[in-house]
């Protein structure tokens, strides 16, 4: 479908964009497994 999104209910619609609206709120952090164990 060349690479866009597409969703079939309303309420997938919306929980689409609540997905997208905390994701720029809070982004996504990576971490290694070592930081995560402390090690």
């Amino acid at each position: 479908m060349n690479h866009v999104s597409s969703v079939t209910t309303v309420e997938a619609a919306l929980a689409a964009v609540q997905g997208m609206a905390e994701q720029l709120d809070h982004p996504l952090e990576v971490k290694s497994l070592q930081e995560y164990h402390g090690r």
